[in-house]
């Protein structure tokens, strides 16, 4: 006999944090965000902000079941004791990613030193891969951006940081790898325009986390849900157009 499963109204809300352009992303998260609402049961109503910030506010006040965020936010943003990092992405092979300096390639910039006195794009205060590691970068190395860069600017996600590289508005620019790889794929302006001049070491994956007021019984379910995507043939073409293997459990002890 065939059963049938109530279908909650009570929508499931998922945020994702602007780590690439807003309209890449909510078109890139549509066919996960079905897929989780058949496997839940329930509608699923994507969030998206602008800042990791405004994430971490709708985490730490409970206003979201489930959020992707950037490492840098979590660290750094006050998230360690009020979430629980449940998943994180597997891409290429690997649970971890780097940040990447780049230049544009129509330049003579092959290193930071050549960045002097040029125009620096950042991505936003609270990212590992575009603010935190570059400033530490930078520190370790005897420069202050304000001084040793032309002008700084914020572009509040990877995909910005990488365009202002390859229009030539920025000489220069920290981003992620996963997006910069990404890009490059498919994009012959990055591959045209921009070259990585900077490569830092590696670190964790951006986690998939859940707000502490999500119970214990739904946490379980979401990750079950998350691991499990790549075993069937929905699942594994959804997270092939994401450029994503799988997900993972996480190393915990990777992001103290």
């Amino acid at each position: 006999k065939t059963q049938f499963r109530l279908y909650s109204k009570k929508p499931f809300t998922f945020a994702i944090a602007s780590m690439m352009s807003p309209v890449s992303h909510m078109s890139s998260y549509k066919s996960p965000s079905n897929y989780l609402s058949l496997a839940l049961h329930r509608p699923v109503e994507l969030i998206q902000k602008r800042t990791y910030l405004s994430v971490n506010k709708l985490l730490i006040n409970n206003r979201v079941d489930l959020a992707y965020i950037c490492t840098g936010a979590y660290v750094y943003g006050n998230l360690k004791n009020k979430v629980k990092i449940i998943a994180v992405p597997v891409i290429d092979g690997k649970v971890t990613y780097r940040a990447y300096i780049i230049a544009h390639k129509p330049s003579n910039i092959r290193s930071i030193g050549d960045l002097k006195n040029k125009v620096f794009a950042f991505t936003e205060p609270l990212s590992n891969t575009g603010f935190e590691y570059p400033s530490y970068l930078f520190k370790e190395t005897g420069i202050n951006p304000k001084k040793y860069f032309k002008r700084i600017i914020f572009t509040y996600n990877h995909t910005d940081s990488i365009k202002a590289v390859e229009t030539g508005m920025a000489s220069g620019a920290s981003v992620d790898s996963i997006v910069y790889n990404y890009e490059y794929g498919r994009h012959n302006a990055a591959k045209e325009h921009t070259r990585i001049i900077f490569k830092s070491p590696l670190f964790p994956m951006p986690p998939l986390v859940v707000p502490g007021g999500v119970g214990k019984k739904l946490r379980r379910k979401i990750m079950h849900i998350l691991l499990n995507m790549s075993k069937n043939s929905r699942g594994r073409m959804i997270l092939e157009n994401l450029n994503i293997d799988g997900f993972a459990r996480p190393d915990k002890s990777k992001y103290r």
